[in-house]
């Protein structure tokens, strides 16, 4: 009877071990399998990178919320050829107001055709800021910005 219980014990044991061996490959399948759906899925970074560079831009060309009327938009991180900047400053007060761009004018287009924007290839925003004007004397104005990023690898 000695040897029937041994080889119960034995049979138990290697039932064990199979089971836990079965749920550490399950587990361990189940974590491969998440992680890999989450890094290879492709994002979308445009309305970040856009946004960014929307606020980017406003810091660059204010002074304390205080905008010259001849300010313009180099050295405003806008060196890629895929990136538009168009900033169009007009004052409440007076008849003073000035557009400049910057970038690849295309984009400025494409972000005013609602169908290329919603086939995905550019993503555009509109954003528009309550400023103060050092024109002579200080007048209230407002900037509004268009920027625009065309879809490409490395942004998605």
């Amino acid at each position: 009877m000695k040897g029937l219980n041994k080889k119960g014990q034995v049979l138990s044991s290697a039932l064990t071990l199979g089971w836990k061996l079965f749920l550490i490959a399950g587990i361990t399948l189940f974590v491969a399998l998440t992680v890999g759906s989450i890094f290879t899925a492709k994002q979308d970074i445009r309305p970040a990178e856009v946004s960014i560079l929307a606020n980017k831009v406003m810091e660059c060309i204010t002074n304390n919320g205080i905008i010259e009327p001849n300010f313009n938009l180099n050295g405003c991180f806008i060196e890629d050829n895929e990136l538009y900047v168009s900033a169009n400053l007009t004052s409440i007060e007076s008849n003073f107001s000035r557009f400049i761009f910057s970038g690849k004018q295309d984009l400025g287009v494409f972000c005013k055709i609602p169908d290329m924007i919603k086939e995905g290839t550019v993503y555009c925003i509109d954003q528009k800021y309550y400023v103060l004007i050092n024109n002579q004397k200080i007048e209230r104005g407002m900037l509004e910005l268009t920027v625009g990023v065309k879809k490409y690898e490395s942004n998605i």
